[in-house]
């Protein structure tokens, strides 16, 4: 579509994957200072940073092909911190079963993923707009969800960071 060649798709796909390394890294590095809620938030707002541009993106529909893929990764870049810290939230009140708990949430993990990849091959069209509208929309709805969590979780301790 962008005038890329074939051989270039392996590498233009693999910074998708070096983004997530990247945030599940530097995750790693910014724990030791901050607690697992401050970094869903942290990972929610990137996200969220993501979703409202590739809905511009999709709004505006005729723009530079580094700027759609440059959100791709910020999108991916919060998926790698996101997803570890709120697995370790949600397994933490069940250490004895945190075995169980974490398949559990694995199973979760791939059934969503292809579930999400049944419903986009139905809406696909050929081109990179449907995916940009969809990451856009799950990306804001992220940010948004993050946002108004006091509202679903009030008076549980899940909201308070802990000291």
């Amino acid at each position: 579509i962008y005038g890329y060649p074939e051989q270039q798709f392996g590498l233009l796909f693999a910074l998708i994957g070096v983004a997530i390394l990247l945030g599940s890294t530097i995750n790693r590095y910014l724990l030791s200072r901050f607690n697992s809620i401050q970094m869903i938030g942290l990972a929610a707002t990137v996200i969220g940073l993501a979703g409202v541009q590739l809905l511009l993106i999709a709004w505006l529909e005729d723009v530079p092909f580094w700027w759609i893929w440059s959100n791709f990764c910020l999108y991916m870049f919060g998926v790698g911190m996101i997803l570890p810290n709120s697995t370790a939230l949600a397994l933490d009140p069940l250490p004895q079963t945190a075995g169980v708990g974490s398949s559990i949430v694995g199973v979760l993990q791939v059934l969503s993923a292809a579930l999400g990849s049944l419903a986009s091959s139905f809406i696909f069209d050929g081109s990179v707009g449907r995916i940009v509208i969809i990451l856009g929309v799950f990306g804001t709805a992220t940010l948004v969800a993050f946002a108004l969590r006091h509202l679903v979780l009030r008076g549980t301790a899940i909201i308070q960071a802990p000291s």
